[in-house]
């Protein structure tokens, strides 16, 4: 049969703190392991909400093999994925430790030498930055000014919230000034993740050149 895991489902369901969790863990595995997840045939997005969980490795790299799929509340006795140990393992492997613990998957088994150690700090990894909210905030650089917009676990949705408020259009903060930047801070730290220069119409990490540190308690004003 090859690498395989096998698990069996128990019908309860997951939540939706759950599906930001997997989608954290797909996240990670790109910007720390440099794993790209695809979708159920090693193409495209995977699927990953309250209704159905589907993924595979690369097929571009040949890195994928058979799909991991799990439907939401479906009760299976025997169910199983083929990973042949391609990359993705490590984040079918993680997905499989949060299964378990929410009581979803049971019995999860598989063959030897698998990175189970890896896969567990992912999912640590994961857990950690999916109870940190992040908040998108404009910013005034001429007036020190910082006005929040919205908040959300997830920091795509906070980015296309960008392309809709900067498409042919330049952003005003609540006073008319024109907006400098818009950042992405993490509200547990209080700490800029990334930011949007409006003048070059592009995102940058948090480093040199960056903005000042915002103030979470300072000019909180919807634009």
């Amino acid at each position: 049969m090859g690498y395989t895991r096998c698990w069996m489902t128990t019908g309860n369901f997951y939540d939706a703190q759950t599906v930001k969790i997997i989608k954290k863990i797909i996240e990670i595995a790109k910007t720390d392991y440099d794993i790209k997840i695809k979708g159920y045939n090693g193409t495209g997005k995977p699927t990953v909400n309250t209704k159905q969980i589907s993924l595979n490795g690369d097929k571009n790299n040949n890195l994928e093999n058979e799909t991991f799929f799990i439907e939401n509340g479906v009760k299976t006795n025997f169910d199983f994925c083929k990973t042949a140990r391609k990359p993705y393992d490590i984040v079918v492997n993680a997905i499989i430790q949060l299964l378990e613990e929410k009581d979803i998957i049971q019995n999860p088994r598989c063959g030897e030498g698998n990175n189970e150690k890896e896969a567990k700090e992912l999912l640590q990894k994961a857990k950690k930055l999916a109870q940190n909210k992040l908040v998108l905030e404009a910013y005034d650089k001429d007036n020190d000014i910082y006005e929040a917009l919205i908040e959300d676990y997830d920091i795509n949705y906070l980015k296309n919230i960008i392309d809709i408020i900067t498409n042919g259009k330049e952003p005003k903060m609540s006073q008319g000034e024109p907006v400098d930047w818009f950042l992405i801070t993490n509200t547990h730290t209080g700490t800029p993740i990334e930011y949007f220069d409006m003048y070059e119409k592009t995102w940058k990490k948090y480093t040199t050149p960056k903005p000042p540190k915002p103030d979470l308690n300072m000019g909180k004003e919807n634009l």
